[in-house]
């Protein structure tokens, strides 16, 4: 594709957001409410012609991001020079984990954050991991999107 620039890292929520409709809820309610629940969300480029293209009338209706009435982007941005430091972060990791995997070290370590202390609980493959629930696990704190953009930048600091 050549030199690929990034527009986003988009979620797609998979559960709903727990809202309900009154029973008499008419059709233009209904679509209101789904639009919502489907609004992905994640990381956009900086980019107004960017936030066009996914939500041709910037308003947040697919994504969540808009322009105000002042013409200034709201939601999660990143600058094609973040997004290039996330790429970088997100290739060590994976190449990390490659490696552990090729020398036989697969940790039974799982990912605690909020909402996902007890994922031991519906494993697979609890039966042979041998894990016990005193073991170490990998805290995942809950960080802002701006507290996430600092820390990104200052492990690139930390670590060159």
């Amino acid at each position: 594709y050549g030199d690929v620039v990034p527009a986003g890292v988009l979620y797609v929520p998979a559960k709903n957001s727990g809202e309900r409709l009154s029973r008499r809820a008419d059709d233009n309610e209904v679509i209101k409410q789904k639009l919502k629940n489907g609004r992905m969300n994640g990381p956009i480029l900086e980019n107004e012609d960017v936030l066009k293209g996914m939500d041709a009338l910037a308003q947040g209706t697919y994504v969540d991001a808009y322009i105000d009435k002042k013409g200034t982007l709201k939601g999660n941005f990143l600058s094609l020079n973040n997004f290039r430091r996330l790429h970088g972060r997100i290739d060590e990791i994976l190449i990390s984990t490659a490696q552990d995997m090729h020398r036989g070290r697969i940790e039974a370590l799982p990912v605690y954050c909020s909402g996902y202390e007890r994922v031991c609980e519906y494993c697979e493959y609890a039966d042979v991991c041998m894990r016990e629930d005193t073991d170490e696990v990998r805290k995942i704190p809950n960080m802002s999107h701006k507290e996430a953009v600092e820390f990104l930048l200052k492990e690139e600091a930390e670590n060159g």
